[in-house]
């Protein structure tokens, strides 16, 4: 079959690289609306988050609250849409922090000489050999618990393994015909570094830390319910699952719905992640 002398299938062949499937589409859909949840929660949540109100307490799901409201009479839905920004920030900030710290460790690692090279390397080792939350919960024993240190310990936890990837793609590229050319040409290192290495190390990079940061997100919900993160009665995702874990029973909504948008969140994270890989890799997309 043709189409003003084409045929159908050469079309279909010639279409648009950048065509996204539908599931990376909605994944990205879910992740921006659950941003300008945390961006402007007062748009969606018409009570406050931390009025109490005993005579309303424990009620179910309704009308006049969606989620329910917990053992004190505050409404579910409000800490929910509360509890984004901080739940969401930590997450995102931890990733940050973790890219920074990385690139930072895996470029001079890269670049420092073969003696700094073996002894960064052998430290970032040491911080691989560490489960991360195992190496967060290390590092907010010395910090102390708080949503900024929580958010410190988490881009600690996270930078080890930036570092490694860094390095590997660092020591790739400085061979390059450009990077060589613009070494005989004498341009300081720093600059080639940023002017022509970096750039070209970010693609894998970037694609972790989309992937990472559902991971981050979890953490920070998983040590906040420890007791590490906001504290009462600030509105938290897992600050909320801590308080619910003694009402799963009875009230079963207070910690289901934070717990539902910790999973939301990180399933559509981990799902645009895995698309941008796969067009990294030039896979099925």
């Amino acid at each position: 079959m043709t189409t003003l002398g084409v045929p159908e299938a050469a079309l279909r062949a010639a279409g648009p690289r950048w065509r996204v499937p539908p599931a990376p589409v909605l994944a990205g859909t879910v992740l921006l609306l659950f941003a300008v949840v945390a961006a402007r929660p007062e748009w969606f949540a018409v009570h406050s988050p931390t009025a109490s109100d005993l005579g309303a307490a424990l009620r179910p799901p309704g009308p006049e609250h969606p989620f329910g409201t917990d053992q004190l009479g505050r409404d579910v839905f409000a800490r929910v849409a509360h509890g984004a920004w901080p739940s969401l920030s930590i997450g995102v900030g931890a990733t940050a922090l973790g890219v920074l710290l990385g690139t930072a460790v895996g470029s001079v690692s890269a670049f420092g000489g073969r003696l700094l090279d073996r002894v960064m390397m052998r430290a970032v080792d040491v911080g691989l050999a560490f489960p991360e939350l195992l190496l967060a919960l290390i590092v907010l024993t010395v910090l102390g618990p708080g949503p900024v240190n929580v958010l410190v310990a988490i881009g600690l936890a996270a930078a080890p393994g930036y570092a490694r990837l860094v390095r590997s793609r660092v020591l790739v590229v400085r061979e390059s015909a450009y990077v060589q050319a613009a070494v005989v040409m004498g341009i300081p290192r720093p600059l080639i570094v940023l002017r022509h290495v970096l750039p070209n190390t970010l693609g894998p990079v970037s694609v972790l830390a989309t992937i990472s940061a559902g991971t981050a997100i979890v953490l920070s919900a998983g040590l906040s319910f420890l007791g590490f993160g906001p504290q009462p009665p600030a509105a938290e995702w897992g600050l909320m699952l801590s308080e619910g874990r003694d009402h799963l029973q009875r009230a079963w909504w207070i910690a289901v719905f934070p717990g539902a948008a910790v999973t939301t969140v990180v399933v559509a994270v981990t799902v645009v992640g895995r698309w941008l890989k796969a067009r990294l890799d030039g896979g099925p997309q």
